[in-house]
């Protein structure tokens, strides 16, 4: 429903929006532009997006929804879909910033999930596939996480996505874990040798052919450029 200037009541809104100039307006946007003043001086006006949206995508990676995020942080659900995703449907990228407060709040969210509890296994099949791609073993993964070689290369080679396979949130942050401690760090020898032919293969992404941001969301793709670097 259309709210009307009749029907809107006084204050920055009706100045800003219906461009009302009567003393309870103006009075409203000057506290505004005072409280914007205060809070940009003290740094507390706008947040750096980059370490919210990486926050949340870890929240994501241990299977803790963005909606549920938003509803714990008390934000507005469309605004974590913006920071996330921006606005595809107008071509609008993920904003640079947003505002202090609510990056404060988004920040603050703790993870709150039972270490049993299934979770889409989409990030960590792809990080177990970067890691393979750059010369790790799947037997060295496998042991990492205390898995058997069997089980954890029946994942590796499964289907990802929303109707793929799903994995226990302690396994995902084991591998979450392991992939952050060994993604930049590239293995020698002839049994990691055959590790990358085997991956470039099947096609497996390099750690470098993804955002920290996006590994976790099934709709992502690699960077080409990474992985035909990588294969190269």
């Amino acid at each position: 429903m259309t709210i009307t200037t009749a029907g809107r009541p006084h204050g920055y809104a009706r100045y800003k929006l219906d461009g009302c100039r009567c003393y309870t307006c103006c009075f409203d946007v000057s506290e505004y532009n005072r409280r914007r003043d205060k809070a940009i001086a003290a740094g507390t006006w706008r947040s750096d997006t980059t370490p919210v949206r990486a926050h949340i995508r870890s929240l994501m990676a241990a299977g803790m929804g963005w909606k549920q995020v938003a509803k714990t942080a008390d934000v507005n659900p469309s605004t974590v879909g913006r920071i996330l995703y921006g606005r595809p449907d107008q071509g609008t990228p993920p904003p640079k910033t947003t505002r202090y407060d609510i990056a404060q709040k988004l920040l603050a969210v703790k993870l709150n999930l039972h270490p049993n509890t299934p979770i889409d296994a989409t990030g960590t099949i792809r990080r177990i596939r970067a890691l393979a791609a750059i010369g790790h073993t799947l037997t060295a993964i496998a042991e990492g996480i205390g898995w058997t070689l069997q089980n954890l290369s029946h994942l590796a080679h499964s289907d990802a996505g929303p109707r793929g396979r799903h994995v226990e949130v302690r396994t995902a942050q084991a591998v979450a874990g392991l992939y952050d401690s060994w993604s930049m760090t590239v293995p020698t020898g002839w049994v990691c040798d055959r590790a990358r032919r085997r991956a470039a293969e099947l096609g497996w992404p390099p750690p470098l052919a993804w955002d920290d941001d996006q590994i976790d969301d099934p709709t992502a793709t690699a960077h080409t450029s990474a992985v035909r670097k990588a294969t190269a």
